[in-house]
């Protein structure tokens, strides 16, 4: 049996695949001995015949080997190739437009700019893409501790501006951004509710705390608006992996503890709030000046309001809007293509996004493994949390707060952020022919396991 099973694994190219074709041959294989033993056969008779029943090794090897393999997700990479092209002509066109206006807008970086974190990016993403995605699930309770302290030391010692926290900075101008690395916890946060897969109501209760910290920590910098996208993105993970049957509980009432935390969400970041009066007063004076102040964020409703107005389908509309709205390429790009370009522009923009943020569903939804399915979708979730609250702010149905339109907002931090969850969901997909529904993710440390 062993020369069989050594016969068709010779024949399979990916390596990682082995242990789980070699186990279910030998089930497969054990199975037909019992049968033939309980037919009258000796032990070996019956491994003889088992085995030549299985028929030819290499051909089922070569089998194997066609449809074990990594896979590309070719739809996905055109379209990021075709947004990475669109965002660095926009941004072209926009630095050129500044320059030829003589536009002084410390808030609008160059194109050059743009175009570096674009490369470095793309880079990321195909290192991602090459790492192994049970890697990073492997270690990631230390990732999302590394993360937690990194915002925990942001609340101490990060540079703060227009009172809110930004990060760390390390140079050059150069700013590690807080609230990016929060919005990667999620993809993690997924690999760490799978690794209390089997628990009961404990396993339950601890992914909670894992949920509540970076939330805990978002509402301190102050950014609400984080918090609740980290909330929800987080929920809907969590429920993932309840409706999987990850926790030994019931699923209706796990169902209803969630609605209940749901519920509490509100409840609990309002007291928060009241507790910390510094970020309570931040939003109350974030809302006045929304509706009141005609210099403060006033000001942005007026404007994009101007651009809706004023909007073409198709070409120009005259509006200056450059150098009149801060963080023009930033926030309110979306604003500026259709300032700029009119409201087709704009619109087919959003459904590139929106295509991409289908595929990266798609590829995720479609896994046969659920660590893999349950990463993708936290993945998906931030780019759709981000591409909506985006395109809301820019239609003016919400008042204006932080937020980016993925790959399309000037910003390192967003940039390098989506890139690097884009590779996430692409090594996910390389491998849904090699996993099966579940994967172990311990590793270990001192000869022992480790959860």
């Amino acid at each position: 049996m062993e020369k069989y099973l050594q016969a068709v694994l010779e024949q399979i190219r990916c390596k990682k695949v082995h242990p789980y074709i070699r186990e279910e041959l030998m089930g497969h294989i054990q199975d037909q001995i019992e049968d033939n033993r309980k037919s009258g056969m000796s032990e070996k008779e019956a491994e003889e015949a088992a085995v030549r029943d299985m028929g030819d090794p290499v051909e089922i090897g070569v089998e194997f080997d066609r449809i074990h393999r990594p896979q590309i997700a070719w739809k996905m990479l055109i379209v990021i190739g075709v947004i990475s092209v669109l965002g660095i002509l926009v941004h072209f066109f926009i630095t050129r437009q500044i320059a030829d206006s003589n536009l002084l807008d410390s808030s609008v970086s160059g194109s050059s700019r743009y175009a570096l974190h674009v490369l470095i990016g793309l880079t990321l993403m195909f290192v991602v893409y090459r790492i192994d995605y049970t890697y990073l699930a492997k270690y990631a309770k230390v990732i999302a501790a590394c993360i937690l302290l990194f915002g925990l030391v942001c609340l101490h010692a990060g540079t703060v501006a227009g009172g809110v926290i930004l990060g760390i900075h390390v140079g050059g101008g150069s700013i590690v951004a807080v609230n990016t690395l929060l919005m990667l916890y999620v993809p993690i946060y997924a690999a760490v509710v799978y690794k209390y897969h089997g628990e009961e109501h404990a396993g339950i209760v601890k992914s909670i705390v894992w949920m509540l910290l970076p939330v805990y920590i978002a509402i301190r910098l102050p950014r609400m608006p984080l918090a609740l996208m980290l909330f929800v993105s987080m929920l809907v993970v969590l429920m993932i992996g309840i409706g999987k049957g990850w926790f030994q509980v019931a699923k209706k009432k796990a169902f209803i503890l969630m609605g209940l935390v749901a519920f509490g969400f509100p409840v609990g970041g309002l007291g928060a709030l009241v507790l910390m009066r510094g970020s309570l007063g931040y939003y109350i004076e974030r809302a006045r000046s929304f509706y009141m102040d005609s210099d403060g964020l006033a000001y942005y409703a007026s404007m994009l309001d101007s651009v809706r107005d004023n909007a073409k389908w198709i070409g120009n509309s005259g509006m200056k809007f450059l150098g009149f709205v801060q963080d023009g390429n930033r926030d309110f790009i979306l604003s500026y293509v259709t300032a700029s370009y009119g409201l087709l522009a704009a619109i087919i923009v959003c459904c590139l996004l929106a295509v991409l943020v289908v595929f990266i569903f798609s590829a995720s939804l479609q896994q046969k493994n659920q660590l893999g399915l349950a990463m993708g979708c936290g993945c998906g979730m931030i780019f759709l949390m981000n591409l909506a609250a985006n395109i809301l702010i820019n239609m003016g149905i919400v008042p204006t707060a932080w937020t980016f339109l993925p790959f399309l907002s000037a910003g390192g931090n967003n940039i390098v952020l989506c890139y690097g969850l884009v590779g996430i969901v692409l090594s996910i997909y390389r491998y849904k022919n090699i996993y099966p529904i579940h994967v172990s993710t311990k590793f270990v440390l001192s000869g022992k396991n480790v959860q």
